[in-house]
């Protein structure tokens, strides 16, 4: 429902399943990028909206405004936190 509002929202997401309690968001583009290369506090408010509403650690892979092709997340339970980079 996450990348759905994102969707919503005008940004070119997915997720991939990695495993049971490990998944990987990619959001192609970026919608407030010349937001968030000036003002860092945007990608970390969405950062912490998105552990907030899945209730699970979320943790930034990519980032477009620090010049990466993608914003990239990792979302995982307890268990899978530390398996994937």
């Amino acid at each position: 429902q996450l990348v759905e509002l994102r969707q919503e929202d005008g940004y070119m997401a997915n997720w991939q399943k990695q495993d049971e309690d490990l998944f990987i968001i990619t959001e192609h583009n970026c919608p407030i990028q010349h937001v968030a290369s000036e003002c860092s506090q945007a990608c970390h408010e969405d950062l912490m909206l998105f552990s907030n509403l899945l209730g699970a650690e979320v943790i930034r892979l990519n980032n477009q405004a620090d010049g990466d092709h993608t914003c990239r997340y990792k979302v995982a339970g307890q268990d899978s936190a530390t398996n994937v980079s």
